[in-house]
């Protein structure tokens, strides 16, 4: 059977059997909360104990507080470090509902769920085309992806244009523009500071973070949580 590989690097990893069931479990995993005081360049399982979470509401039954401490596993993320793409894994928390028994992950701020890309490096590649004007075979050849890899990247922006512009719409509309272009609106995207700001005002409305796919062509999505009772956004964040 063939091993899989890291879409969009030019040379595969050698996995094990244990890595390769790693990689496939961590994208199995249904239900999920996000931390905003907390990023991948410095995340860490160990960060939490049961009373993290003692105002942070279940986002499948609703009782607020109810949670264990409930293992971890290791997820696949790429991430910059020195100013460029790093392939690491982070051992992510995981969390047990006390009242429906639901197992949640506790994801960092910058994380896209069922994604490999950190949210800064998404972004970085989008503002590289559409701000930067930076062709894809020269975003490609810095970043160490292939250029395939960069053109599907820019197809998901495409895809999420109308409910980033919804979203502007509801949160600033007198800033939002008329009509929803792919410039504009990473234009005003990035404002945002620090960027994390963005996806957690964006999950908050919509209760799914922005330019996770998995669900757009059927299925229904899981219901998603932000932790409360912390102060968001304290993590080191780098600039757009």
């Amino acid at each position: 059977m063939e091993k899989p590989h890291f879409p969009g690097r030019k040379s595969s990893p050698n996995l094990s059997q244990k890595n390769i069931a790693i990689l496939f479990r961590c994208f199995k995993n249904k239900f999920m909360v996000y931390d905003f005081c907390h990023l991948c360049n410095t995340y860490s399982k160990d960060f939490y104990t049961a009373g993290y979470f003692s105002r942070t509401v279940c986002p499948k039954c609703g009782s607020v507080g109810r949670f264990k401490l409930h293992g971890s596993y290791v997820r696949y993320i790429i991430l910059f470090r020195d100013f460029k793409p790093s392939h690491e894994e982070i051992e992510v928390k995981r969390i047990m509902c006390k009242s429906c028994k639901t197992t949640h992950a506790v994801l960092p701020g910058d994380i896209i769920a069922y994604k490999l890309l950190s949210l800064f490096v998404f972004l970085s590649i989008l503002i590289s085309f559409h701000i930067k004007k930076i062709p894809v075979l020269k975003i490609a050849g810095e970043s160490n992806f292939s250029f395939q890899f960069i053109y599907a990247m820019l197809n998901v922006y495409i895809i999420y244009i109308n409910r980033i512009h919804q979203f502007f719409k509801e949160t600033v509309p007198a800033s939002a523009p008329l009509f929803p272009g792919a410039l504009e609106l990473l234009t005003l995207l990035k404002s945002y500071d620090p960027y994390t700001k963005f996806q957690y005002y964006y999950i908050k409305i919509n209760n799914s973070p922005c330019f996770m796919c998995k669900f757009l062509n059927g299925g229904k999505p899981p219901p998603i949580g932000i932790i409360s009772g912390h102060t968001p956004f304290k993590g080191r964040q780098h600039n757009l």
